[in-house]
């Protein structure tokens, strides 16, 4: 099983050919690459997929060929799509929503989600000159035409964004009771609410992950680009 990007090539030195940016950027250079896997008389010979999958997703795909349970408390950001290797139409189960966001000196520089063929991104640099970008990239994979302003999107527009939120680094803190699963052998197993991590919170955010992925207010990691009159 392997990933390659496309070399030099054509090209020259520019291996991200009409892609734009380049390893790391936000734009499609930055992230997009494709996979070439291989596994003789399991899988399909010269066939392509054209679905968007993850590098974390290979994780559950391989638990699942292998017949390994995940558990409970690994890979919640791993989507397993050994189904759609097998055959294009089983798309089920596959991501609806595919997201990338990039750093910068450990802050929180531009966030991407792709819907479909939509991909829309969010800037929080102040020295960049726009906010909000959204390509379609079944006409424009060089994402040189910028539509967010267009009003026909502004309902895919709303949803996108709103679905970036839950999946990024900025998700909004769950509002009722989740298990605790990590970090803490004596409760292991019991239902706590966000405001559990308030007491003693660099040791609790610490040793559970959950207090990122649920209660961000408190134990995120991006508190300025995450503050709500920063991120409304």
């Amino acid at each position: 099983l392997g990933a390659v990007n496309t070399g030099s090539g054509k090209h020259g030195h520019l291996s991200q050919g009409p892609l734009r940016g380049n390893k790391s950027d936000i734009w499609e250079g930055g992230h997009r690459i494709p996979m070439i896997i291989r596994y003789d008389d399991k899988f399909p010979a010269n066939e392509t997929r054209s679905h968007p999958v993850a590098i974390n997703d290979i994780y559950a795909t391989l638990c699942d060929y292998l017949g390994i349970h995940v558990p409970r408390d690994s890979g919640r950001d791993s989507v397993s799509f050994a189904d759609y290797i097998l055959s294009d139409n089983s798309t089920s189960g596959l991501r609806e929503f595919l997201g990338t966001w990039t750093y910068s000196q450990n802050q929180l520089d531009s966030e991407a989600i792709r819907f479909k063929n939509l991909k829309l991104i969010r800037h929080h640099n102040e020295a960049s000159s726009t906010q909000f970008e959204l390509y379609d990239l079944s006409t424009d994979i060089s994402e040189t035409n910028n539509t967010f302003n267009d009003p026909a999107n502004k309902a895919v527009k709303k949803k996108m964004l709103r679905k970036l939120r839950d999946i990024g680094p900025c998700p909004k803190d769950r509002e009722h009771n989740f298990r605790l699963d990590t970090g803490h052998a004596a409760l292991m197993g019991r239902k706590i609410m966000c405001n559990w991590f308030k007491t003693n919170p660099e040791i609790r955010c610490l040793k559970s992950f959950q207090g990122e992925l649920f209660c961000n207010s408190i134990c995120g990691r991006h508190g300025v680009v995450c503050d709500k009159s920063n991120y409304s």
